[in-house]
């Protein structure tokens, strides 16, 4: 009997250490990717949902209101106006990057946060309502804007 046995040779044993290398590598590489790629999706699903959720409920409070009752002041960032069956005037605006819902006054509710910007125009019966949102990911700021107008009631 022959009780010499094969070994490994130094090259055989440095081919397969740069293959496993590689096929880790490559595993960390599109691991890497994909975690980027959700914490950035992530990020702007919470962005636009926030932006979406106030632009719902600021379109349905001031749908109830009528022209007479809305005030926007000089600058077109604060929302002012009543609605049937509120004793106060409701309120919108921006204050630390937060959209602010004021209602009783000295009474507010943080309604979306990472706003950067809240105009409001009012032209006839028609009130438009611009908001956007920007919020930084992984270093890179990403923004979300949205507009709509929304029919005031007749007087």
């Amino acid at each position: 009997k022959d009780w010499t046995m094969r070994a490994f040779t130094i090259i055989e044993m440095l081919i397969t250490f740069l293959i496993l290398s590689l096929i880790a590598g490559a595993i960390f590489a599109s691991t890497n990717i994909a975690i980027l790629s959700w914490d950035f999706n992530i990020g702007m699903l919470t962005l636009v949902q926030q932006v979406r959720q106030a632009m719902d409920g600021m379109m349905r409070e001031s749908r109830q209101s009528k022209l007479s009752s809305v005030t926007i002041d000089t600058s077109g960032f604060r929302l002012d106006f009543s609605i049937p069956n509120a004793s106060n005037a409701i309120s919108y605006y921006t204050l630390n990057n937060q959209l602010i819902r004021e209602h009783p006054p000295g009474t507010t509710k943080v309604l979306a946060n990472n706003i950067s910007s809240l105009q409001f125009f009012l032209n006839s019966i028609v009130l438009q309502i611009q908001i956007q949102g920007t919020k930084t990911i992984r270093n890179v700021p990403r923004s979300f804007s949205l507009m709509e107008e929304v029919k005031l009631r007749n007087e």
